[in-house]
């Protein structure tokens, strides 16, 4: 979570951004590490070996809150800047399709992360609220004894 999270993070520092854009074949190597560590970080999750499912519900409920936490400061930069922090979109031109001036193309960008994040994050805790549902159903986890002591007897 940290590592994925921080990287992305990182990438969204102006300097940084800007830096890769303007080289193609860091920027390339940058979001292949990216893409690799977004996988390593679904892993607890969504384990590919049942062996490796470690988390309870409750544990992996925390890593969801977790991960949408440490993504908000990189959608929060893009979101509330009254300025354009990315001298690669400084022109209207790169911008296709839009009638946004380049400030509001970039908040709009933010808010698109953060919407799709959080789309995303809660179909997969509402998944994973099914799957502890279906693993205590089975094994019976805290089920109540049968109630013996009914007031209306007299």
């Amino acid at each position: 979570v940290v590592l994925f999270n921080g990287l992305f993070s990182f990438y969204h520092f102006p300097f940084i951004f800007d830096y890769l854009m303007g080289n193609g074949s860091l920027k390339s190597l940058y979001h292949i590490i990216l893409f690799i560590t977004s996988i390593f970080m679904w892993v607890p999750l969504f384990p590919p070996i049942p062996s490796m499912d470690k988390l309870s519900g409750l544990q992996k409920t925390a890593y969801i809150f977790a991960m949408g936490v440490l993504l908000t400061p990189a959608c929060a930069l893009i979101i509330f800047s009254k300025k354009i922090i990315y001298s690669t979109y400084q022109h209207a031109s790169v911008i296709l399709y839009s009638s946004y001036n380049p400030v509001e193309d970039q908040q709009l960008g933010g808010v698109i992360m953060k919407v799709a994040q959080e789309i995303i994050y809660g179909t997969v805790l509402g998944s994973i609220f099914v799957q502890w549902f279906k693993k205590e159903k089975i094994y019976k986890i805290d089920e109540l004894p049968p109630n013996n002591f009914d007031i209306r007897k007299e």
